[in-house]
């Protein structure tokens, strides 16, 4: 008989302290701004206190109801106060374990432990505890995550540099702002609208320094892009330092982090597909970053699947060859013909003529807003002339091709350029459409659904239709 066991006593207050620091705060503040004596401290406090011993009630329900066990070939967990529900899961049946490191649970020696199946759900883990690192460990062994030091593995490890690069590429303004935001309105609501106030029109007072004669709702739009595409790259660059990538055997071992380490254990025939990920700059510098999809492996907010963070041709091949010499990505394969070039730059020089057309109407019927426009157009069209590069560079990458039984599709979407291998197992259909100009053009969309946590679709476009039926062949084949 296997021993019944309970997350570490810390997860009757970690599920609920988003609550806790909410209640406990203003209780914190009223003490230091105690004026009314003790008795009217109390009289006006009691409801809150009331609130939190309730929420730690109902925690230390849940740790005590919620029970697991090792058993023979698998583990039994046990949930829920008022329903009760048991789970079985096997270990050959686990994608991925994901063991987290919070900075905050060090001093406690507690871990955050989330095992993934590819038969969950798309935004929760199947199973997330809270234990001491040693239990997780022991979970980790049963599923065979854990590398043994006395075999011989490979270890990928990246320099500073990659990963830097990779947060780069990967910073995005608008998280940046809304992070920045939610900070914002957050140190409000905990030290008062003062507080707030006085951050919000110093940050006015650096726009303004900062404006170089810009107009100001110019002004403002740039320098808030900016910092919040700042503010996103410094957190993606903490958020990865640290990456090494390991393999032993049938398992692919990952840690990444500084001040929160987060350790995944992947089953490599569970890995659906790699992906290489590149801009026009990236591109044209010879860069890529490689992720890879396996149910529970960036799963989670903020988190990224990489297997490599950035590398040019050379180190893709050697670290491939190094750490899942299964997917090998190719280069050849089919492209489009001459005759569909119009396809692509039809859709940015529309996007052009659009803007130029709405600016050239402003600047007649609007005279006095001339430097406003002249701004706002230029911040219009530099993206658009940089999506009709793009669309010239996809021209010669778009294609597919089959290689022994790996499939390889190159594709883009947006500003991004994707090349994307699958073994034809893990894919769940292939097939083709083509509309009425494309009949003209005698070329047609090859549609892939891959098996994915979240369904992927990839389309590769404008393919000669000859050799997209040349393709469905091969595969069924």
């Amino acid at each position: 008989m296997y021993e019944t066991r309970r997350q570490h006593p810390l997860a009757v207050v970690h599920a609920f302290y988003n609550y806790i620091i909410l209640l406990v705060l203003p209780l914190l503040r009223s003490l230091t701004l105690l004026r009314g004596g003790v008795l009217a401290w109390v009289q006006g406090v009691w409801q809150d206190a009331l609130v939190l011993v309730c929420i730690l009630l109902f925690g230390y329900l849940r740790w005590r109801m919620n029970v697991y066990r090792i058993a023979d070939g698998g583990m039994v967990f046990q949930e829920g106060v008022l329903f009760r529900r048991s789970r079985y899961i096997g270990c050959d049946r686990v994608a991925s374990v994901t063991i987290e490191h919070p900075f905050y649970l060090r001093p406690f020696h507690v871990v955050r432990l989330r095992l993934e199946t590819d038969a969950g759900s798309r935004k929760e883990p199947d199973v997330s505890l809270l234990l001491r690192q040693d239990a997780a460990e022991e979970i980790a062994a049963a599923v065979g995550s854990v590398l043994e030091q006395k075999r011989l593995v490979r270890t990928y490890t990246p320099n500073s540099w990659s990963v830097a690069f990779l947060s780069l590429i990967t910073s995005d303004s608008l998280t940046g702002v809304l992070f920045a935001s939610t900070l914002i309105s957050q140190t409000g609501r905990l030290l008062g609208q003062e507080a707030e106030e006085r951050l919000i029109t110093g940050l006015t007072r650096l726009m303004q320094v900062l404006a170089f004669g810009l107009p100001p709702l110019a002004a403002v739009l740039a320098m808030t892009l900016l910092g919040g595409w700042l503010l996103d790259f410094v957190k993606n660059l903490i958020r990865h330092l640290g990456f090494t990538a390991t393999r032993d055997g049938e398992r692919l071992q990952v840690r990444v982090g500084v001040l929160t380490v987060r350790e995944y254990g992947l089953s490599v025939e569970k890995i659906n597909y790699l992906q290489l990920r590149q801009s026009l700059l990236t591109r044209l510098l010879g860069y890529c970053s490689v992720m890879i999809n396996c149910t529970g492996y960036g799963k989670e907010k903020n988190e990224l699947a990489v297997l490599l963070p950035a590398a040019d041709q050379r180190e893709v091949r050697r670290g491939l060859r190094m750490i899942l010499p299964e997917i090998r990505p190719s280069h050849g394969g089919c492209h489009p013909t001459l005759r569909t070039l119009t396809r692509f730059l039809i859709p940015p020089l529309t996007a052009l003529g659009v803007i130029l057309l709405v600016l050239a109407v402003g600047w007649y019927f609007l005279p006095g807003l001339h430097q406003l426009l002249f701004f706002l157009g230029l911040m219009a069209i530099l993206p658009a002339l940089w999506w009709l590069l793009v669309k010239i560079a996809a021209f010669r990458f778009v294609g597919l091709e089959v290689k022994g039984s790996t499939c390889t599709f190159h594709t883009v979407f947006g500003y991004a350029f994707y090349t994307t291998s699958a073994p034809k197992a893990k894919i769940a259909l292939a097939e083709t459409r083509q509309s009425l100009f494309q009949r003209m053009s005698g070329c047609c969309d090859v549609v892939i659904r891959l098996r994915s946590e979240k369904g992927r679709r990839i389309v590769v476009q404008n393919i000669p239709q000859g050799e997209a039926e040349n393709f469905l062949r091969e595969f069924s084949g």
